[in-house]
């Protein structure tokens, strides 16, 4: 709910307002109110979250590896976890990658 409440400030202050009392956005019709550089900012905004998240999780995968005491079902585990959160913060950065691209160049 953060993230939408985020996102939703980067649109009022891009020119976008609510047409009803209840804080919903709605247009009529295939209309926009953003221009790249917001779309950019709530982007980033977004990755960051993400990736501090995915740290976080890298963190405690750490820990639980750590905290394990050489037990094979605790390492096994944790190394786990290590190789999973890794193989998502390649695929966010690589999503994050496609859209700047797709934002700067098309």
């Amino acid at each position: 709910m953060m993230i939408f409440g985020i996102l939703k400030l980067i649109l009022a202050n891009a020119g976008c307002t609510p047409s009803n009392p209840n804080g919903f956005i709605h247009f009529n019709g295939p209309t926009t109110c953003a221009n790249n550089d917001t779309i950019q900012t709530a982007f980033f905004i977004t990755y960051s979250i993400i990736g501090s998240m995915a740290l976080l999780f890298m963190v405690i995968a750490g820990i639980r590896y750590v905290l394990s005491k050489g037990e094979p079902d605790g390492v096994q585990r944790a190394k786990n976890e290590m190789k999973y959160t890794l193989i998502g913060m390649v695929l966010v950065t690589a999503a994050a990658m496609i859209v700047n691209f797709a934002l700067n160049h098309i």
